[in-house]
């Protein structure tokens, strides 16, 4: 149970990074973008991370101000519905989604995709065949 725990959160960090990839694949802007990342904020370890080492490294590399933004699930799915019907532009641009709510939102057109096949190096970091980037908790994710 350990090992699946911990192989979610890796399958989750590579796919925050290879967001990154994709949103940043372009030239190091000189005006810095700003990109928020809203999610589940429980885990201290993965906090430390995403701020002390991801966050420099978008910074540093491609001029990518990364906001992380923890909030409970509910009010995340909340937001995305009430952003989906607004005429306004929504202020999440990733979000750590996984299982019922990962399909609630995807049933629901809450999600930008599918995006897999548009990211440069899927297929030289990710199995496509296997159920890491076929399945979330048994729910298919279809290139999302």
């Amino acid at each position: 149970m350990k090992n699946k725990k911990l192989k979610s959160k890796l399958l989750i960090i590579l796919s925050i990074i290879l967001v990154f990839g994709l949103v940043a694949c372009g030239k190091k802007n000189d005006k810095a973008e700003v990109v928020n990342l809203y999610g589940w904020g429980g885990d201290e370890r993965v906090n430390t991370w995403i701020d002390k080492e991801l966050a420099v490294y978008v910074k540093e590399n491609y001029n990518i101000i990364l906001n992380r933004i923890p909030m409970n699930i509910d009010e995340i799915l909340l937001k995305l519905t009430n952003e989906k019907s607004s005429t306004e532009k929504g202020v999440i641009d990733i979000i750590w989604i996984n299982g019922e709510n990962f399909h609630y939102a995807k049933e629901n057109e809450l999600l930008y995709g599918p995006f897999l096949d548009k990211l440069e190096n899927t297929q030289r970091y990710i199995d496509l065949e296997g159920d890491a980037a076929n399945k979330d908790f048994g729910y298919p994710t279809e290139g999302y």
